[in-house]
């Protein structure tokens, strides 16, 4: 009787086993930099407040993932600034050169100083192709832009805890 429940059971294991589609989850923390500039800004002033500002800003520019991994970036943002200083929302496309792609939906704020503008929020991985296709996540972002007087680059370090399926 022992062997016979035995029997049964394995063979319903194996039965649901092979109903069970096999996914590979791999756990990852991506690292990696960016450099972008505005290739377009459309900015426009406020009546309510003195200096306030609302943009919406292209950028183009080039990421570096670890390990040696580099990406062309596409964004756009935008923001709703008092003095230089406020919210801002933005969406970033890496294209990488076996064509697959990563996009992130940013949220975060910018803060304005005499040193230049630091930026940090969270950010969070919304759609991949190729070998990023079914890659989930989210992390944090930091950045900084001199003063606007010298130089409209703006540089970001990004930490992604990400899952690719």
């Amino acid at each position: 009787m022992r062997f016979k429940s035995l029997f049964i059971f394995l063979s319903l294991f194996i039965i649901l086993s092979l109903f069970i589609p096999a996914t590979r989850l791999s756990a990852a923390v991506f690292n990696f930099r960016q450099a972008v500039y505005p290739v377009k800004a459309e900015v426009s002033d406020c009546p309510d407040t003195p200096n306030h500002t609302l943009g919406i800003m292209s950028y183009k520019g080039i990421a570096f993932f670890d390990p040696q991994d580099v990406a062309s970036v596409t964004a756009s943002q935008t923001i709703d600034y008092i003095n230089g200083s406020g919210p801002h929302l933005g969406y970033f496309t890496y294209t990488f050169s076996d064509n697959s792609t990563l996009s992130i939906k940013i949220t975060g704020t910018t803060k304005a100083s005499q040193g230049g503008v630091t930026v940090e929020g969270k950010a969070t991985v919304i759609k991949g192709t190729g070998r990023f296709s079914s890659t989930k996540g989210s992390g944090t972002y930091t950045g900084k832009r001199p003063p606007k007087e010298t130089d409209t680059e703006l540089y970001h370090f990004f930490k992604l805890d990400i899952t690719l399926k």
